[in-house]
């Protein structure tokens, strides 16, 4: 379950020895790892090539369990490729409303826009 850079030293052994004994559990074992590098590609054409790529040569080891696992990310491909895009967020939006929000708040209970002028020119009066 580890990865290879988080293998605690005394797992390190046992870990070799299964994947003498098992060479399904072994060529399972290096998929896992190379589909970690799977984030480390630099666009979404890079990262969607690499998965690919990754899903035959899993396909093609017969193991059912990671054929299973194929088909599971073959499914989320789309949110898991999304990843990738650019991310937008909405703090500039945010900050807009915030200050709408604040604008509402001063002028809660102004009736028409004489009386807002009036008051508006007051308080100018009274800044130093």
């Amino acid at each position: 379950m580890y990865r290879r850079d988080h293998l605690p030293k005394n797992k390190a052994d046992q870990l070799q020895e299964a994947l003498k004994r098992n060479q399904p559990l072994a060529t399972a074992y290096l998929l896992k790892e190379e589909l970690a590098l799977a984030w480390e590609q630099e666009s979404w054409e890079a990262l969607a090539n690499f998965c690919c790529a990754w899903c035959e040569t899993a396909v093609s080891s017969g193991i059912a369990q990671l054929i299973s696992m194929t088909q599971s990310l073959t499914d989320h491909a789309e949110g898991l490729l999304s990843d990738m895009l650019p991310r937008m967020t909405s703090g500039l939006m945010g900050g807009i409303n915030r200050k709408i929000k604040t604008l509402f708040r001063q002028v809660y209970g102004f009736r028409d826009e004489d009386f807002l002028r009036l008051q508006h020119r007051l308080r100018d009066r009274r800044l130093p």
